[in-house]
């Protein structure tokens, strides 16, 4: 998951910044359902969960 999740957004990343893909409204939309379809809330909160964790155990 985190891999295919890493890719598809540093290539979108690319694309955006280079000016290849607009960052319009519908476009925008697309990556937003695309990654949440490849897990990306799963991603966030497992990611939250650790960091947490850490900072909890810092206090």
């Amino acid at each position: 998951m985190q891999t295919d999740l890493n890719t598809f957004i540093v290539e979108q990343e690319a694309r955006f910044i280079t000016g290849v893909q607009e960052i319009i409204d519908d476009t925008w939309a697309k990556y937003v359902s695309t990654i949440e379809s490849m897990g990306v809330e799963g991603y966030v909160r497992v990611h939250q969960q650790a960091y947490d964790r850490w900072f909890e155990a810092g206090q």
